[in-house]
């Protein structure tokens, strides 16, 4: 009996700390939807629907997106590259590239 019961808990356990993680990025995606400006008042600089980014000036050509622990990596045309995410919230979106620049976004309604 001991020798089942130990590898049901180690399966169970695993089973719920890949739930976590699931839910972890998933509460990320949902936040990193809608349209992000650099300003509170400016236009949108990319709009986030589903698993895409589009950036306003190549709106034909979308960039995909995932998260990796604390990053938003991004694939556009051949190349990746990896923000850390220092906040991110309904309404505001602060990443650090990988050159050590900080980007502000605001979430723009409507």
């Amino acid at each position: 009996m001991k020798k089942l019961l130990i590898p049901l808990i180690l399966f169970s356990l695993l089973a719920f700390i890949g739930d976590q993680n699931v839910d972890i990025d998933y509460g990320k995606a949902t936040l990193f939807q809608g349209s992000w400006a650099e300003s509170a008042e400016g236009n949108a600089v990319f709009t986030v629907k589903d698993n895409l980014i589009y950036y306003t000036e190549h709106l034909k050509k979308p960039a995909s997106y995932k998260f990796k622990n604390d990053a938003l990596v991004i694939y556009y045309d051949g190349l990746t590259t990896e923000n850390v995410i220092l906040k991110l919230n309904s309404d505001t979106l602060i990443l650090r590239t990988e050159a050590n620049n900080i980007n502000l976004f605001y979430k723009r309604n409507g």
